[in-house]
């Protein structure tokens, strides 16, 4: 009866016969479920009289309708073809942000990513957003829907700091217009907690999940009640509860067994509950609850069956069954059906460039499937599936645009560079072939430093002003969101809003030469003759390469099991063993711990220089690619050679650094890399500060530059005016006058930067980590600091930044990329070669060492020459011979000399014919009073 009420008034309004009626008549038509005839309607209110195209809101409106009959008969081509025409017209009649053309964009892009366009479907969502964001009274709604839209997209493009932005904003517009339906609502607090899950931010999953939950229950949706209880599980189980997690699983399972719910909701979780089955080593129960889960995906969700066949190839591997595993990985390519598969000596394998979608199922399988086969003494055929998974890595890290989602991937994915290099050096030891050391070597340098090659080429490119402010606006708002969480909308406002313009942006990150050029590294070490040493660490051993100036490349296994704490214990020894001149302690004590130094010294020399006879195989330069632990190790200080008799004299003692220089580098790759950068041009030689500081003096540990109170430093003004006086071209500030916005004026404009100053890491949260400037009273004035976020929109460009305070090379260590320290984020900003410290130096060593180093510089040494002059110059000086008051400082990057302007030279006259009389004068006088004497 409805249906014939729909249809008379439908007839009724088609009589009538104006635009607006045949609006009303499509409409109509649409209610009575005849959608061929609603688009026949909409279709005549589209014209004039003529049949021509009307361009007016009426036709927008008419054609984004037509759009919705195809989306609701599942016909997304046509349906994409009708929204691509309404938003070309509403483009035309409304010139300034509005509902209607941001509204045809968020469909649109719910289309794309159906048709498998997830690219395109991001992009109308930006789009969409970006209007929103402008209109002064925004549909909320379909806000918050494209919002959740573009979250979900990033998500499966593994950009999940975008995913992550996104779902934080909907969240942010759910709490404050609150006019979402419950369906809508529970999307966003789902959507946010399962990216949260991914960043391993527990307690607020567990939050998001209740919240969710709670409008579940509220709805009676036992569907989505399931869903959010899964979420707390998963949140309990990565935080290592287990049992709580179970339970979890547990009663989400009951609650939809209970309630009769169909098969579909069952799947995700028999695959979680067979998931810890197999963490307790049940692989039988593991895998009666995954060929559950896997029925049911390949009736309702094939789209989650492909994991869920590498999930029970796994547990199969684990339980011993090998052949049924490797079935199981083959099948599970078989199923992502990738362009080109085709299967090889019973495996199946594809062409990576092919792949378009499921790039992490398919680096996993790969994984997987590389693990069983080393098992299974395959190496070759291990090698070919790590090869085409580093390859699919690189393709996942260039299409992202944000650091945080590259670290995340580069992270998650460096356990698999660990098990092939390991592999590659089982091969080497039985047969020690240079190809297969070069092999290892290549892998070791593409799960390094990937971001920072990728901040090289960004600094190579002039940053539009719009990017530079929103950098700097993210940057502010990162620092203040951890103690004001009021601040944490603004700053994923600030985020989307830079994403969207690094996408009309685009460079092209994978032109950047992701993979080591053999004969570059090798002429460049032959150019230089150089010796390259690198490390390559895992959880429990490790690998040392050597690359000798005559292009040797040779590779030694490390034991790698205790070497983290060795070098704790060490640095510790380090401090602990310290003293000016002669130590005030009893003589037994000193001794212990000079035993202490030298004994834990040794043996990370001797692990980490495993080449026969120590350090005879290295020449007078190092260049060190640290990994690991080993980013914090002083290399220069290692102690080689018989272990001296007590009491040890410091200064004697043979070190690393002895008689030649260290260079560190980030990685090999970056290494040739900024080889390629072009020549600059700057302003001045030298841009300098000295700040003052006014807190309240407290007694400092040695006279360190250390951060309570940012009390008084006694050196650094004298540090200044010393060095500058030694580069002519120099201009320095001092006091009130050494501020931050002096350094934000002139960055850029010239060739070496010096920074003596305070510093502080915080190693919890790199962004809160920073370099001071001026402090004109006791308390903290945070205008005035330069924090390790500011750097990545600033154009540093110099030549060699020196950073002369406490910890400047300390950081948060990531996995597959480097140290977040302040060193690498001036590195990022575009500092060619960064001197920075490992610790709390000392302001006086530090300053006589600063001014060794300047003099040697400006004397035409390179950078790494003048830096070791002037720590053996320390190490002949009783008061700082000792390791601890010279090591700290280390070089990164470009270590060749640099072309300062010399000074003119002196004009002696003015002063030397003045001396010459008054010795005459003296000599006179001397005479006189011995001839009156006799």
């Amino acid at each position: 009866m409805e249906e014939e009420k729909f249809v008379d008034a439908a007839r009724a309004f088609e009589f009538r016969g104006s635009r607006a009626d045949l609006m009303a008549a499509g409409q109509a038509w649409y209610s009575a479920d005849s959608l061929s005839r609603s688009r026949a309607a909409y279709l005549s209110a589209t014209q004039g009289r003529d049949g021509g195209i009307i361009v007016d809101s009426l036709t927008g409106l008419a054609y984004h309708k037509i759009g919705v009959t195809y989306y609701d008969e599942y016909n997304d081509a046509r349906a994409s073809h009708y929204y691509r025409r309404a938003i070309k017209i509403r483009d035309q009649v409304f010139s300034s942000p509005h509902n209607d053309r941001a509204k045809s964009r968020n469909n649109l892009a719910t289309i794309l990513r159906f048709l498998g366009n997830p690219d395109s479907a991001a992009l109308m969502n930006r789009e969409a957003i970006e209007l929103y964001e402008k209109i002064e009274h925004p549909d909320t709604l379909n806000w918050l829907r494209s919002l959740i839209e573009l979250s979900n997209i990033a998500y499966d493009l593994k950009d999940f700091q975008l995913a992550n932005s996104a779902s934080a904003s909907a969240v942010n517009l759910l709490d404050t217009y609150g006019k979402a339906g419950n369906y809508d609502s529970f999307l966003g607090l789902y959507y946010s907690a399962r990216i949260n899950l991914k960043f391993r931010q527990l307690e607020k999953v567990k939050r998001l999940a209740r919240r969710a939950l709670a409008l579940a229950e509220a709805e009676q949706n036992i569907s989505w009640q399931a869903d959010a209880i899964n979420l707390l599980a998963g949140a309990y189980k990565a935080n290592e509860e287990p049992e709580a997690a179970k339970r979890e699983y547990q009663r989400a399972l009951n609650l939809l067994l209970s309630k009769s719910s169909s098969q579909k909701e069952l799947g995700p979780l028999y695959a979680n509950l067979a998931d810890m089955a197999a963490e307790d080593k049940n692989y039988r129960q593991a895998l009666d609850y995954s060929q559950k889960a896997r029925s049911i995906f390949g009736e309702h969700d094939p789209a989650l069956l492909p994991n869920q066949m590498r999930m029970e190839g796994i547990y199969l591997f684990r339980s011993g069954n090998h052949t049924a595993a490797l079935n199981r990985f083959n099948e599970t390519l078989r199923l992502l059906d990738i362009p080109g598969s085709r299967n090889e000596n019973g495996l199946v394998s594809f062409p990576p460039d092919s792949l378009t979608t499921n790039f992490e199922e398919a680096v996993n399988t790969l994984g997987n499937r590389a693990e069983l086969l080393i098992d299974q003494n395959r190496p070759d055929e291990a090698l070919v599936d790590y090869d085409a998974l580093f390859h699919i890595l690189d393709l996942l890290r260039a299409g992202v645009k944000s650091d945080a989602s590259r670290q995340y991937l580069s992270s998650n994915l460096r356990p698999y560079f660990d098990q092939a290099i390991a592999l590659l050096l089982e091969l080497y030891r039985e047969d020690p072939a240079e190809d297969i050391a070069w092999r290892a070597l290549s892998l070791s340098e593409r799960a390094k430093a990937y971001s920072l090659v990728a901040a090289l080429q960004r600094s190579e490119n002039e940053m539009p002003q719009r990017e530079a402010e929103l950098r700097r606006r993210i940057a502010e708002l990162e620092r203040l969101a951890p103690q004001d969480a009021s601040i944490l909308p603004q700053l994923e406002a600030a985020r989307l809003q830079l994403d969207r313009l690094l996408r009309t942006r685009e460079v092209d990150l994978a032109a950047f030469e992701t993979r080591l050029d053999r004969q570059q590294l090798t002429q460049l070490i032959q150019t230089t003759q150089a010796d390259l040493i690198a490390y390559h660490l895992d959880t429990t051993s490790g690998v040392f390469f050597h690359l000798s100036p005559s292009g040797k490349l040779s590779l030694f296994p490390i034991a790698q099991g205790t070497l983290d704490q060795l070098t704790k214990d060490w640095l510790a020894a380090i401090e602990q063993s310290a003293y000016r001149k002669k130590s005030l302690r009893p003589i037994p004590e000193q001794e212990e711990l000079d035993r202490v130094f030298l004994q834990l010294g040794r043996q990370l020399s001797q692990a980490l220089l495993p080449m026969s006879g120590e350090n005879t195989s290295l020449g007078n330069r190092l260049i060190i690619i640290p990994d690991g632990a080993l980013h914090f190790l002083p290399f220069a200080a290692l102690p080689l050679g018989q272990a001296p008799p007590m009491p040890v004299t410091y200064g004697d003692l043979k070190y690393l650094q002895t008689g030649r220089t260290l260079q560190y580098t980030y990685s090999a790759i970056f290494l040739l890399a900024q080889q390629q950068l072009s020549n600059r041009e700057y302003e001045h030689d030298l841009l300098a500060f000295a700040p003052t500081f006014r807190g309240a003096s407290t007694n400092n540990q040695r006279g360190s530059r250390a951060l309570p109170g940012l009390q008084p430093l006694r050196h650094n003004r004298p540090e200044v005016e010393a060095i500058s006086s030694l580069i002519p071209d120099a201009l320095s500030f001092y006091d009130e006058e050494a501020n931050r916005q002096q350094f934000l004026n002139l960055i850029g404009k010239s060739k070496v930067v010096h920074l003596s100053s305070h510093g502080m890491v915080n190693a919890s949260d790199p962004n809160l980590s920073f370099i001071a400037f001026s402090q004109l009273g006791d308390s903290l004035e945070v205008e005035e600091m330069l924090y390790f976020n500011d750097l990545y929109a600033l154009p540093l460009n110099t030549e060699l930044a020196v950073l002369s305070a406490c910890e400047t090379n300390l950081g948060t260590y990531v996995p597959g990329e480097n140290v977040l320290s302040l060193a690498s984020a001036f590195t990022a900003a575009g500092a060619r070669s960064t001197l920075t410290t490992l610790w709390r130096v000392n302001d006086r060593a530090t300053k006589e060492l600063m001014v060794q180093f300047y003099e040697e510089l400006a004397a035409g040494s390179s950078r790494a020459e003048a830096l070791a002059a002037a720590q053996a110059s320390h190490r002949d000086d009783a008061e700082f011979a000792h390791p601890y008051y010279w090591s700290a400082l280390t070089l990164y990057g470009e270590a060749g000399p640099l072309a300062l302007k010399k000074a003119a030279p002196r004009n002696y006259t003015y002063w030397l014919i003045p001396l010459l009389l008054a010795l005459a004068a003296i000599g006179w006088r001397r005479l006189r009073a011995r001839a009156k004497d006799q």
